[in-house]
């Protein structure tokens, strides 16, 4: 598992920093954000699924309301279609709170500020994204 939670003397970089140190690893990467709902319950809920790239879903609150899972409109600057409550499948998901297989990771991960860790990783992984419903809670307001 992979579960960063930013502290002070933490750069801009730290978060990405950590996802790449076991990017490369075989291993399954659950991504747990510091602002998500999480219980062993819901991890072992994604682990357990047959399908490689798995998301949690849930609400983004910034810089709107919306699903954080959706279409790819632009690729080529990744702009999305955010979702709708209930779909099974997505092109782009936050990876918020995510389970990643060796095998959906088709690239090394980029080194990248916080902010892009989001794309870097969409942009690095063969899909889609199965998403598991109900949502959890995303405390980022």
């Amino acid at each position: 598992m992979c579960r960063f939670v930013p502290a002070r003397w933490h750069d801009e970089y730290a978060y990405g920093e950590e996802l790449s140190r076991v990017w490369g690893e075989d291993c399954v990467i659950v991504n747990v954000e510091h602002d998500m709902e999480y219980s062993d319950r819901l991890a072992r809920e994604l682990v357990a699924c047959d399908h490689p790239l798995c998301t949690h879903a849930y609400r983004m609150h910034l810089p709107r309301e919306c699903w954080a899972h959706g279409a790819v409109a632009n690729a080529a600057t990744l702009t999305v279609a955010w979702g709708s409550e209930g779909e099974e499948w997505a092109e782009f998901s936050g990876v918020g709170f995510c389970k990643i297989v060796p095998s959906a990771r088709v690239a090394p991960l980029e080194r990248c500020p916080w902010w892009e860790v989001e794309g870097t990783v969409n942009a690095t992984v063969r899909g889609p994204w199965h998403v598991h419903w109900p949502a959890v809670e995303h405390y980022h307001r």
